[in-house]
């Protein structure tokens, strides 16, 4: 009886320990991130339009247009041949503007005046005295003429301003006849003014391929990168492209519309 009694109180004791013991519990960490709990944010669209006052821009243009083209040499004669000379000068007035999706269109109107002379020529050399006339001299009124050019404008991948110049139009409004000699100088005239028109919009197109503004929109950009938006945080714009709308001209102003692609956090 003491062995069992030994027995009972020690199987007891280890089935109490067993139960009363304690015991390691493991549990699997979870971990949420403020990403995790919010969708993605999709670009935003930030289009802003710029009206520009159209006054100070047709100043500036009226200053860089010559107010007289003249003939090589005036007021000397030009001699385009052996047998023939002559010279004139063309002023113009003010000028009326169009611009319409990129495209700018200016018309001037003015006079001229010309004398030319014809000669007779014998091995390449004249041989006799010029025969003059004129039209637009002395007490002649200055012959009338309208002329326009136009610029298709342009921005390139590398914000470069790119620009491409040609004469629309000219209109000759009276005839230059010198009957002296019985020649008709007006298509001689508006070639001549065809001819200088085209060399100015060349330099034209030169002066303003150069111009580019990428240094200042990245500049700009920068400006962007962190704004504190009050107790909130800050928020980042993170600037991925730029577009511009095309160029109008409305009533006295220049319209157009700067727009930018944004991906904020």
């Amino acid at each position: 009886m003491r062995f069992c009694s030994a027995v009972l109180s020690a199987a007891l004791a280890i089935l109490t320990g067993s139960c009363h013991g304690p015991k390691q519990l493991t549990a699997t960490a979870v971990t949420l991130s403020l990403a995790d709990t919010l969708p993605a944010l999709p670009p935003s669209e930030i289009d802003i339009p710029v009206k520009i006052a159209g006054a100070p821009l047709l100043k500036a243009v009226d200053s860089m247009v010559p107010r007289e083209f003249v003939s090589q040499g005036w007021p000397g004669y030009l001699q385009s041949s052996c047998d023939f000379r002559y010279r004139y000068r063309f002023v113009r007035s003010g000028f009326a503007i169009r611009c319409a999706n990129n495209h700018l269109s200016i018309a001037m109107s003015g006079s001229y005046q010309v004398a030319g002379g014809r000669c007779l020529c014998a091995a390449g050399k004249p041989v006799s005295p010029w025969i003059s006339g004129y039209c637009g001299f002395d007490k002649e009124p200055m012959r009338r003429v309208d002329f326009s050019f136009g610029t298709q404008l342009g921005v390139q991948q590398d914000y470069r301003l790119r620009a491409v110049s040609a004469v629309e139009q000219i209109v000759s409004l009276d005839r230059c006849r010198m009957s002296i000699f019985s020649m008709d100088m007006t298509d001689q005239i508006t070639d001549s003014i065809r001819s200088s028109v085209a060399s100015f919009c060349n330099g034209l197109d030169a002066s303003i391929t150069g111009i580019k503004f990428g240094d200042y929109l990245r500049q700009a950009a920068k400006t962007w990168q962190k704004t504190p938006i009050g107790p909130y945080g800050w928020l980042v714009v993170n600037p991925v492209s730029l577009r511009v709308s095309t160029l109008n001209y409305v009533r006295d102003s220049f319209l157009v519309s700067l727009g930018i692609t944004c991906r904020p956090e």
